[in-house]
Parts: C-alpha cells; structure tokens; sequence
C-alpha cells in the first residue's frame, strides 16, 4: 500500500459504543516503517484503515496518515501526558476523569516515596488539559459528574488546583509561582481529605493547616515555600484567619483561599440547592469588592461560568458552554422543556440582544429535575462549538 486510501466499503468495521480515540500522532513511536502494525489505525471518521499486523510501506505514507487525521483508539496510548495532548476534543471529559482518578491515588499514599516527584508528574497533565480547553476545565467544576460527588474530598482538592491554575495565569505569575499555588491547593487539605464533605465538618477545623504541613513534612517535602503556603491557607492579611492570626500571608495562601471559598461554597450547593455559580462570584464580590483575587476570579469564569443555566430574553433555558468575549456574553446551549439537552442543541450566542442572559437558575428546577449532566451536555454541545474559545478580558460588571 503505497498510499493512503479514504474509499469506504459496506463491510468497513467501525468501533461501536463510546470508543475513545487519540491522534495517530501520539503512538508514532511505536509505529515502525517495513514492520506489522502492533494496533489498529481508523480514519478521521472512526473507520478502521489499517489493521493491527498491516505494514506501513514508507514514510510517506506514514506522514500521510497523521496528517489526514488518523486516529488509534486512546487506550492504546499508554504515556498520560500523551493521552492528554492527543485526546479529541470530544473525548477530553473522560481524560479528566482519568486525571481526577490519578490525583485521588496520589492524594491517598502520601505516605509513598517521591511525593514531589509524583506531584510534579501530576500537575502538567492538568495544566495541559487546561490549555487545550479550559472552558471544559471550569464547566466539570461548576457541573460536578454525579459519579464522583462521593470522593468530595480529592475532587474539591483537583478543581481548586486546577482554578488556582488558571487564576495564577490571569494574574501574569510565573510557572514556579502557578506550581506553588497548585501544590498548595492539593495539599492544603490532607489532614481532613478523609472526613470532609459538601457540609464542611467544623471539629478541629483551626488546626488542620498545621496538621496538613506535619504531614508533608513527614512525607519528606522539605520546600518551605510550599510548606508555608499550606499552614497560611487560612490566615488573613487583617489577623482574622487561623491557626496563628498572622497579617503578613503568603501570596499564594491567599489565592488559594479565595478559588477554595467558591469551590467549595459549589460543593455545598452540589444537586440539591438554590445557590449558583453567579450567586457565589456575587456574595464574594460584595465580601471583598477591593479584592484582586476576587476580581480576576471573576474575569476568569465570567459572571456566567460555563456550566450555569441561564434565561434568555427570549423565554429560552440553556447551559453556558462557553465563555465570550465579555464576562456578561457567553454562547449557551438551548435546553428542551424537561431541561434535558437535544441530540443536537441550538447555540445561543447572549452578545446578540434576543438572546441576552436575563437570570440565573439552579441546578434543578422547582419540580426537582436536574439538568443534564457535564457529560452529556458537552457530548451533545462540543460539534456545535468553536474550536476556541475568545479570551475573556473585560473588567469585572457588578454582579
């Protein structure tokens, strides 16, 4: 086979179910010019190509394969950070629940040799998933997956890392900075990940920075920066905060405290409450209205953030699933009348008159029906999107 033929025929298999592809790019290392194939290539389209013990015949053909979109399923890519930067669009949620698994795994076996090493291995993964789109990266944290609610305590630790991330970039610092702010927002917790849940527990509350530090002291963490930040995540620059009253905080620390503050307070709220995403970025903001953290928190997720259900102007109810070019426009997927989201949702975009956001609704409505979920709202939403989404960059309305 000299070349690269796209001709399908009636008995041209295809995956079925929700098979996970990556690009073709991601394994070219184990593809060998002149050897038989050690797994499948399909087409753009899903359509299987070249079986597994088929020969590429030259180089040529091989680059004519990546470049015409050739995929391999993604369970074939045995590199994570592979996994991550070759992963379609489409399938990105699945790589974040992989990522989430990964991180619960290392939040539970601190106790492990080359804690840094490992979390150092881990930050990456979700910085890059965040790169390639972090509208999907705010939409899981506001649409918490219904599956992984019960492991509340590493999943509140991944989303406030992952918007410690972004906010840290919003604000211009620099990767050791944005690290720091990473590291101390999984950590930050460890000595109550166990016991904590959507209603926060209140005993020992005061104590568990210090025990939190002890405890990566123990694991063998010797960065006092990182250490630092962890015991001041709860201390506030007018002595208000705990475990010592101090004024002078850690940049970081304080960060933290304001992404954990809206993580959480989403936590609470998780399936079974009025509160809404806008409602906490609104409270925060008449709490702390001088504050740089809270104003770039808001810049960041626009008043509606994706995930939010919102009213048109024109009578409709949809999901925002992505930010636009002002904090107040975002593009929102139409929902049907049972708030569920259609095989193929219209695409509102709010900038226009008709469809400006007019309010906000919770998560379930007042008959208790919850709108679809992350999955599917992003399975059903993703074909009809942009492939990038505009910089959001205005200052913060009053909200």
């Amino acid at each position: 086979m000299s070349g690269v033929s796209t001709t399908r025929s009636s008995d041209t298999p295809r995956t079925g179910g929700r098979e996970a592809f990556a690009s073709l790019g991601a394994v070219l290392n184990r593809v060998v010019v002149g050897e038989p194939l050690p797994l499948d290539i399909y087409d753009k389209e899903q359509v299987l190509l070249l079986a597994n013990g088929n020969v590429v015949e030259s180089a040529r053909q091989l680059q004519l394969l990546v470049e015409r979109g050739g995929l391999v399923l993604l369970k074939e890519v045995t590199d994570p950070f592979q996994v991550v930067l070759h992963a379609p669009r489409a399938q990105l949620p699945e790589v974040w629940s992989s990522i989430r698994q990964r991180v619960t795994q290392l939040l539970s076996s601190v106790d492990e040799p080359q804690l840094e090493n490992r979390m150092q291995a881990a930050l990456p993964l979700v910085q890059t998933l965040i790169e390639r789109d972090p509208d999907l990266a705010i939409f899981q944290i506001i649409r918490q997956s219904k599956a992984e609610r019960g492991a509340y305590g590493s999943l509140q630790a991944m989303q406030t890392s992952a918007l410690a991330m972004m906010l840290a970039n919003r604000l211009g610092w620099m990767g050791g900075m944005i690290d720091l702010a990473a590291k101390c927002a999984l950590t930050m917790n460890l000595s109550i990940l166990e016991s904590m849940s959507p209603v926060f527990l209140q005993s020992d509350q005061r104590n568990h920075p210090t025990r939190s530090r002890e405890i990566l002291q123990n694991a063998g963490i010797t960065d006092p920066d990182w250490l630092e930040a962890v015991e001041q995540h709860h201390e506030r620059p007018d002595g208000s905060g705990y475990p010592r009253g101090i004024t002078e905080v850690n940049e970081a620390s304080q960060l933290v405290q304001c992404v954990e503050v809206f993580v959480e307070g989403l936590g609470r709220a998780a399936g079974h409450s009025a509160v809404t995403a806008t409602g906490l970025l609104r409270q925060m903001y008449l709490e702390a209205p001088k504050s740089t953290f809270v104003a770039a928190l808001i810049k960041e997720l626009g008043i509606y953030p994706p995930g939010s259900i919102v009213r048109l102007d024109n009578g409709e109810i949809g999901m925002v699933v992505q930010r636009g070019l002002t904090t107040t426009a975002p593009l929102v997927a139409v929902l049907d009348p049972d708030w569920s989201v259609p095989p193929e949702p219209r695409i509102r975009d709010t900038a226009s008159a008709n469809y400006a956001v007019i309010g906000v609704l919770p998560p379930r409505d007042g008959r208790g029906r919850e709108a679809a979920t992350a999955e599917e709202a992003w399975d059903r939403a993703i074909a009809a999107l942009p492939q990038a989404a505009p910089a959001v960059n205005e200052e913060p309305d009053q909200v």
